[in-house]
């Protein structure tokens, strides 16, 4: 599998970064918040938990760098929402979100 490269604004799966195999897109708020906003898996790589994979490189970029994530994409609040062990960084949506 290629390798996992980290950009300011996201991660991404490939040799190509304008086409990705796979990608995770967030920004960074001014008061220390990871927002997912967009995961990406090529129809070649579903099925496969590339996409865990990018939600886990996302949390330990938020640890290294002592950040919360608040995760707008569906897939990744699943994903979060699932792991106990990411609790401690994970953002909760205010009710109605």
């Amino acid at each position: 599998m290629p390798r996992l490269i980290r950009t300011e604004r996201g991660v991404y799966l490939g040799d190509n970064p304008t086409k990705p195999l796979a990608k995770i897109d967030f920004s960074r708020s001014n008061d220390g918040i990871i927002v997912i906003q967009h995961t990406f898996v090529s129809e070649s790589l579903k099925g496969q938990g590339v996409g865990r994979v990018l939600v886990q490189e996302v949390i330990a970029i938020a640890r290294e760098k002592q950040l919360k994530i608040l995760p707008l994409c569906p897939f990744a609040r699943r994903v979060m929402a699932g792991d106990e062990a990411c609790r401690d960084i994970l953002v909760e949506l205010p009710a109605g979100d």
